[in-house]
């Protein structure tokens, strides 16, 4: 598969899943690209924090940058947001 990209520095948010580590892998095969890993642990599922650890595992094992944050958005929070979502649709 070719991705003609233009060449440059590019930030790639990396969740964990399939698709964001292949996307990953994917844009690393380009040597024109500088690439940063980011990550943000939404603290809603109890196992989040592995995810940021598979990322991180990822990033150092391909020598790129990696950068994270973390929120609380938690289960509840979720929940909220859909339901006032869903009333002001």
């Amino acid at each position: 598969m070719e991705i003609n990209i233009k060449p440059g520095k590019y930030v790639v948010a990396v969740s964990g899943g399939v698709d964001s580590v292949v996307l990953l892998d994917l844009l690393r095969q380009n040597k024109d690209l500088e690439l940063v890993v980011a990550h943000f642990d939404h603290g809603i599922r109890s196992n989040s924090a592995a995810d940021r650890f598979l990322v991180e595992q990822v990033a150092k094992r391909h020598k790129l940058p990696f950068y994270h944050d973390e929120g609380n958005l938690g289960l509840m929070q979720v929940k909220q947001r859909l339901e006032l979502n869903a009333m002001n649709f």
